[in-house]
């Protein structure tokens, strides 16, 4: 026989807890899988609106290559390429280059003195302009 100590108390849940957990698991459970495809359900269904125009868009553009076609066979539109992208003309006929009129008045170009070094300076090496140029120092001594 055993003996059970008097301060121990043994932890029991009723039938009724115990179903109403598994049963709030299970419902839980289900409310987060039903919510999951509720949005992958939306998810697709967006895709398939943007597949739609994308597929009457492709439509429009069929067609509007097929009457491109259409008029690319006929003689107005070889002619049309003829005369513009080719420049082109029948038999017979003078082309003419209309070239715009020049001003009236010229501006007169003065030449310009040829810069001077200032008295006194020694002509730098050319070097020695690009090193100012870019770092806004002159150069180290030694250079």
């Amino acid at each position: 026989m055993r003996a059970t100590p008097v301060n121990q108390k043994r932890f029991r849940i009723p039938f009724s807890q115990l179903a109403a957990i598994i049963l709030a698991t299970i419902a839980i459970s289900f409310v987060v899988d039903f919510s999951r495809k509720a949005v992958e359900s939306y998810r697709i269904h967006l895709r398939a609106k943007e597949l739609t125009l994308m597929l009457e868009e492709a439509q429009l553009e069929n067609q509007r290559l097929k009457a491109y076609k259409t008029y690319a066979e006929t003689d107005s539109f070889v002619e049309r390429a003829a005369r513009q992208e080719l420049k082109m003309g029948r038999p017979g006929e003078i082309r003419v280059v209309v070239v715009p009129p020049l001003p009236l008045e010229t501006p007169e170009l003065k030449p310009r003195p040829l810069a001077t070094p200032p008295e006194g300076d020694e002509e730098k090496p050319y070097w020695h302009e690009w090193w100012e140029l870019f770092f806004d120092t002159p150069p180290p001594v030694g250079f």
